[in-house]
């Protein structure tokens, strides 16, 4: 069920912020440049990373704070990686894993004070980061090669 729900999170902040607010903000524009790419994604990014302060009712400050800063850099690769793909599932897709590993590790946490086990799922999490600059690095590479020829 679980599954299920990072998926759907996973597609409708999709939707909206990436085919939503990524195409709004660059509807009208014939000319759009590099500049323009990066500031739009930076924008949503910032506005995907505080649509998370809701979450100060459910955790810490600075947890909250790090969420925050931690959905702007994602909503910001996200935001790069649909601009010059266009593919809306890969993002979903790479969205959705991480929501399953993020809550993973929740449970993991709260496992841990129930029984005085050492769980940490948050080692899955970092190769996700890895793999989501892996793939923005290789889509602007193609890019701009592209532009080249």
């Amino acid at each position: 069920m679980e599954i299920l729900n990072c998926f759907t999170t996973a597609a409708a902040e999709e939707i909206v912020f990436r085919c939503g607010m990524l195409n709004f903000l660059l509807m009208g524009n014939d000319n759009v440049t590099k500049k323009k790419e990066v500031f739009v994604c930076i924008y949503s990014g910032l506005l995907f990373g505080i649509m998370h302060l809701p979450n100060i009712f459910i955790d810490s400050l600075d947890t909250v704070l790090w969420t925050i800063l931690l959905g702007s850099f994602i909503g910001y690769v996200y935001g790069i990686i649909f601009l010059k793909t266009k593919n809306l599932p890969a993002v979903v897709i790479l969205h959705a894993v991480w929501d399953f590993t993020a809550f993973c590790n929740g449970a993991m946490i709260r496992e841990k004070y129930r029984f005085s086990g050492s769980y940490n799922f948050m080692h899955y999490q970092i190769p996700i980061i890895l793999i989501m600059v892996i793939i923005m690095t290789m889509v602007l590479y193609k890019s701009k090669k592209e532009e080249l020829t």
